[in-house]
């Protein structure tokens, strides 16, 4: 039912992009979306047309947020630490991002770094749950699990 909804979302998203190929909002939606629905190329590819067209976006670590969660996806550690770091540089305190990075470093193998970014994302945010940070429908039983694990190790509560 859900990926019925995003289907129908990317379409309305292709439309308008259709009608103005310069809206870098409607981009950088579209590369979220994307990346939900397990397209992490074409996401990456669509965030980056979005932070071309508006480099100095007030929302652009949201950008690179996105970015970075498409590398995971795509199992690109790395490459998504490099742009979710990015994003935390602009909003350092944003506990979504943190989240990615606690995310990132933990399927990395870095389970002191993702215990760090755990402790902030708590530090922000107490009232984190694993119950509620795997929850979203966007994310497959078993992609839940396997996050559910890594952020149980890194610390954060069930």
């Amino acid at each position: 039912m859900l990926i019925e909804a995003f289907d129908e979302g990317v379409s309305l998203i292709d439309q308008s992009l259709e009608l103005n190929p310069n809206l870098a909002r409607a981009w950088s939606l579209s590369g979220w979306v994307r990346g939900w629905l397990d397209q992490p190329d074409i996401a990456i590819e669509h965030l980056a047309r979005a932070m071309r067209l508006s480099p100095l976006d007030l929302q652009i670590h949201t950008m690179e947020h996105g970015t970075a969660n498409a590398h995971f996806r795509a199992g690109r550690y790395e490459e998504a630490l490099r742009w979710v770091e990015k994003s935390l540089r602009r909003q350092p305190r944003e506990p979504v991002a943190l989240l990615t990075l606690t995310l990132i470093k933990a399927a990395a193998g870095d389970m002191e770094g993702a215990r760090s970014a755990m402790q902030r994302v708590l530090q922000i945010s107490p009232g984190r749950r694993i119950s509620t940070a795997v929850s979203l429908p966007i994310f497959s039983p078993e992609r839940r699990a396997w996050m559910a694990d890594l952020l149980r190790k890194a610390g954060m509560p069930d």
